[in-house]
């Protein structure tokens, strides 16, 4: 058994809603020394319940470091049963069971290997029966289900966190947006975005991969997705590593040198519209910055590694 001591607890969950299958979610906490950290959530568009389970214990191992002793709450006997005894049998028999294929096996190898380069212990926790963290993970999983059926785009990870620093101008909102393509932004890519949105002692944070996407449709989306949620009138200050952000928020924008690239696809002159009504409402200002100060600046040192990973790890699938 892990020491209490020092051992970090970590509660999980996965929907998927309105329908199973249907739109999944998943979701973690991480609760050390009594103090729960964040919430990280994320979905997929084609999902089951029993995937979501699966991919919030993974994305919680993957999050944690080798040497913590780890205690992983789940309310899906699925889970914990799987990892406990049935994957080791499965792997004895060649990763088949008795009545055939192992459903989930994708998962269940990932479930395995991230698992065992770690000091985890698995207990289950009834669902719904007032156990605040399970039913705080709960919650956020079916939430990012449901927003997903709501035409949201899929994220691979959303965080929500507590006891940020307080900025100068407790009551102006900054908001930070990172991009990364891995080909020309004139092409249609793997486009990785990362945004933290801070006022006072809260933060929010999250980061999404689109496939085969136009670059500077992400970034125009992106954006929209981060001012749609602020009421009007609101003090915001917007920093960007995408210098096609910076100038297309400007009103000479019809003579910017993305002009020409911005009418080969009309939904980006659509999307430009949109942004443009969002801004109408706030108070915005903005500010350039190149990859590394705005990791500095907007805090998204973590998120930006977290998004290099999962491009390599996409490039890595596809060579």
């Amino acid at each position: 058994m892990a020491d209490a001591k020092h051992r970090v607890n970590i509660y999980t969950d996965g929907s998927c809603a309105p329908t199973n299958p249907g739109f999944g979610g998943w979701a973690y906490i991480r609760v050390e020394n009594e103090v729960a950290s964040h919430v990280v959530t994320g979905s997929e568009p084609d999902s089951t319940n029993n995937r979501m389970e699966l991919m919030a214990a993974i994305e919680a191992l993957k999050a944690s470091e080798p040497f913590e002793n780890l205690c992983i709450f789940t309310d899906s006997q699925y889970v914990r049963q799987g990892i406990l005894t049935w994957v080791a049998q499965w792997k004895q028999k060649g990763w088949t069971r008795k009545g055939g294929a192992v459903k989930n096996l994708d998962l269940w190898k990932l479930l395995d290997s991230e698992a065992g380069r770690r000091n985890v212990e698995w207990m289950w926790v009834k669902a719904h029966s007032g156990d605040q963290y399970n039913e705080l993970v709960d919650q956020a999983a079916r939430e990012a289900a449901l927003l997903l059926s709501r035409g949201g785009h899929p994220r691979l990870g959303e965080a929500i966190t507590r006891n940020s620093p307080q900025r100068k101008n407790p009551s102006q909102i900054s908001i930070s947006l990172c991009f990364a393509s891995e080909q020309a932004k004139s092409e249609n890519s793997t486009v990785a975005w990362a945004s933290s949105t801070s006022r006072g002692g809260l933060s929010t944070s999250s980061y999404a991969i689109q496939r085969d996407a136009s670059y500077l449709s992400c970034v125009l989306t992106a954006a929209i997705e981060c001012l749609a949620s602020i009421q009007t009138n609101e003090s915001v200050h917007l920093l960007t590593n995408s210098f096609f952000l910076q100038e297309s928020l400007q009103e000479d924008f019809e003579v910017s040198k993305f002009e020409r690239q911005a009418r080969k696809d009309s939904e980006v002159l659509s999307l430009r519209e949109e942004l443009m009504s969002e801004v109408s409402r706030l108070r915005l200002t903005t500010e350039y910055a190149q990859d590394d100060s705005l990791s500095t600046k907007g805090g998204l040192l973590n998120l930006k590694t977290l998004l290099d990973q999962e491009k390599g790890r996409l490039h890595g699938m596809s060579a």
